[in-house]
């Protein structure tokens, strides 16, 4: 089926994912992680590479983003989503086809191109918010067919039907009015044409309860600094 904007997100829930919990804080407050600047977000163009760019996005996100280092690019966001084809259970591989790709894949594409130390998971909504105060998260989630638009104030709302998956990334959360910030890998897209978009906490909690995957990247001060381009 067609959809307004390229898609590419599949659901792999790896039983083994239970041994890596995602480290999370001891109680909610409102925070924003700064993510990239408009001129460093990317395009998936129609590619199903949002896994890649949800990565690349998430990883240009402060405190991940070394201060001086380079944004990921698109290649870079590409090539992620290329090796990520080659470490999960399907037989599909991107260049040949593009069909899309899960969180644990692309966060072992990461591992294996040096961008991080290893990745953690987050099981059930409070999870995915308490972590989510310590640090952005890679999303791969069941995406509605509402969705492709948000309202003025930039939500979304997972009604109309499923249309498929999709990656993106959460950068921040406000506590009084219950709602994540989330950056999408759509051009001139979202709020204000910004790639920018809002998820109420119950509408997260349908996501997760869909099958929805929250995944965090770690990296160390000790890993080597992405050169300036």
């Amino acid at each position: 089926m067609s959809t307004p904007f390229p898609l590419g997100r599949k659901q792999f829930h790896d039983p083994r994912s239970r041994a890596y919990v995602a480290p999370a804080a001891g109680s909610l407050r409102s925070v924003i992680h700064t993510p990239p600047p408009l001129a460093k977000r990317l395009d998936q163009g129609q590619t199903s590479s949002c896994e890649g760019n949800g990565s690349a996005h998430v990883l240009g996100t402060k405190p991940l983003h070394i201060p001086r280092s380079r944004y990921l690019t698109e290649a870079d966001a590409l090539k992620i989503y290329e090796i990520a084809t080659h470490n999960d259970p399907w037989p599909e591989w991107y260049p040949d086809t593009d069909e899309g790709t899960s969180n644990t894949g692309a966060g072992t594409a990461c591992v294996k191109l040096g961008y991080i130390e290893k990745f953690t998971h987050c099981f059930g909504t409070e999870h995915v918010l308490h972590s989510l105060v310590e640090a952005p998260l890679l999303a791969g989630v069941p995406w509605s067919n509402d969705m492709f638009a948000t309202d003025a104030e930039g939500f979304v709302e997972p009604t109309g039907g499923w249309a498929g998956g999709h990656a993106f990334g959460l950068f921040g959360l406000n506590v009084r009015d219950e709602y994540v910030w989330a950056l999408n890998s759509w051009r001139s897209w979202g709020l204000r044409g910004l790639q920018l978009f809002k998820i109420s906490f119950s509408n997260l909690d349908i996501l997760v309860r869909e099958g929805g995957e929250f995944t965090r990247f770690h990296v160390t001060p000790s890993q080597p600094k992405l050169p300036d381009m």
